[in-house]
C-alpha cells in the first residue's frame, strides 16, 4: 500500500524501517542506508522453541508486505512453518502470538527488540537470531523520479551522521546495539 500511496502523491517518503529488497528496488528509489537489520523469530519463552527449524511444527505471522514476509516466501531454506498468518500490522500479531494464536512472529530484529522492550511483560518473549539469515538495510524510499529529493535526503543523512544525531535517534529508537550505520570513523 506504501508504494501505492507513493505513486499516488498521498506520501512523499516510505520512512519507516523500510528495507531495500529486490522487488522494492524495481518500484521505489531509495536513499543512503541508515540501518542494518536482520529477519528474527520472536516467541514465547515458555513454548519449547529454541530455533527457526522449530517453527515447523507451528503457526507462524508476519506482517502483509513486509520484509519477512518477502523473505519467507523467497528462495530460503531456513524458516518453514505449518501455516503462516499475516497481518496488517506488528501489533496485532503480538496480540496473537500473546493469546496462543500463534507460536511464532517473523519480523525486523530492530522493531521486535522495540515491541519487546515496552510490553508489559517483556521477559515472557525471546527473540531468536540465525546466522543464516541475512542482513538488510534500512533506507527512505521515494519516487524514482525525485531525484532533488532524494539528493537532499541523502545530504540530510550525511550530515546527520557527521554530527552524531543519527546515531543518538537510532539509540533512542532501537537501543544501545542498534546497527546503526554510521561514518568510517566510527
Amino acid at each position: 500500500m506504501n508504494v501505492t500511496e507513493l505513486r499516488n502523491g498521498t506520501i512523499d517518503l516510505i520512512w519507516n524501517g523500510y528495507s531495500i529488497t529486490p522487488q522494492r528496488k524495481k518500484k521505489v528509489a531509495f536513499s543512503r542506508p541508515y540501518l542494518r537489520n536482520r529477519q528474527v523469530l520472536v516467541v514465547k519463552k515458555n513454548s519449547g522453541i529454541n530455533s527457526f527449524s522449530q517453527m515447523k511444527k507451528y503457526e507462524l505471522g508476519m506482517q502483509t508486505g513486509s520484509t519477512a514476509e518477502q523473505w519467507y516466501e523467497g528462495k530460503q531454506k531456513v524458516l518453514r512453518a505449518k501455516k503462516t498468518i499475516l497481518y496488517d500490522t506488528i501489533s496485532n500479531s503480538f496480540l496473537d502470538l500473546k493469546a496462543g494464536r500463534i507460536q511464532g512472529i517473523l519480523l525486523d530484529e530492530v522493531y521486535a527488540d522495540y515491541y519487546i522492550s515496552h510490553m508489559a511483560k517483556s521477559n515472557n518473549y525471546r527473540v531468536i537470531q540465525n546466522d543464516q539469515v541475512p542482513m538488510d538495510l534500512f533506507a527512505v524510499g521515494m519516487r524514482k523520479g525525485d531525484k532533488t529529493l532524494r539528493r537532499k535526503i541523502n545530504a540530510g543523512l550525511v550530515r546527520l551522521q557527521k554530527n552524531g544525531k543519527l546515531r543518538q535517534i537510532n539509540e533512542k529508537w532501537f537501543g544501545k546495539n542498534s546497527n546503526y550505520l554510521g561514518n568510517k570513523n566510527e
